[in-house]
């Protein structure tokens, strides 16, 4: 890890155990998505980030409507971190045109559901395509396709437009297995270095 990337974690950990803080002492019923309409729970769940963001005094901007890479923090001298929250009721998540990778980071609110307890996760984006490294050659077929078909003299115009857009989502279930164990293992060592009370009768 170079310097640079050490510094991104950094930062990114920092805001990650606030938010994590916070959304665990929550009620995230208002967070659920109801009859389909996301646009609610993601206005909530982006102002929860607000929040820590002003409370750590960072210097960001957000990304506008549709724009990937909600927010853009600037943690040095040409030094950005891209942050994307993503909330969800299921074990998926979707990134729509936007595929993640090592330079984008990533907190996903997980309401839970009748398997899973809420949770949040914190990761960076090329934990999600480093087992399906095919996602990077889909993408140039992508952009490939995209070049060849704005070249108006082989397809000239006349009442149609075409725009290929892909569209990238993830299964979290690995992420959430990891955070149950992790849960697990703090829950044990507490119980290690808990030491009751000595009775005063004694």
């Amino acid at each position: 890890m170079n310097s640079i990337e050490f510094q991104k974690n950094l930062v990114f950990w920092s805001i990650f155990k606030k938010v994590e803080k916070i959304y665990n002492e929550t009620d995230t019923t208002n967070m659920k998505t109801k009859k389909g309409f996301t646009q609610n729970s993601e206005i909530i769940s982006k102002n929860l980030i607000k929040i820590i963001l002003d409370e750590c005094k960072l210097d960001y901007s957000e990304a506008g409507s549709q724009q990937s890479k909600d927010f853009r923090i600037k943690i040095g001298n040409d030094i950005t971190l891209y942050l994307e929250i993503k909330k969800t009721d299921t074990n998926r998540i979707f990134f729509n045109d936007t595929m993640p990778d090592k330079n984008i980071y990533y907190i996903i609110l997980f309401t839970g559901n009748k398997k899973n307890k809420k949770t949040c996760i914190g990761v960076n984006g090329f934990e999600f395509i480093k087992n399906d490294l095919w996602v990077y050659e889909y993408q140039k077929k992508i952009d490939e396709l995209k070049r060849e078909y704005q070249d108006t003299t082989k397809f000239p115009r006349h009442n149609m437009f075409v725009y290929p857009r892909p569209t990238y989502s993830s299964d979290i279930t690995f992420l959430l297995q990891k955070q149950s164990v992790k849960e697990v293992k703090a829950k044990i060592n507490k119980q290690r270095t808990y030491k009751p009370r000595k009775n005063s009768l004694q």
